[in-house]
């Protein structure tokens, strides 16, 4: 997942951060 992630990186990092954020609660 973090490879997909740095792979679209050229999303805005509000959207990474909310990801990341959602993958944090899942976890």
């Amino acid at each position: 997942i973090v490879l997909a992630l740095a792979h679209h990186f050229d999303v805005p990092n509000e959207v990474a951060t909310a990801w990341f954020d959602r993958i944090a609660v899942a976890a």
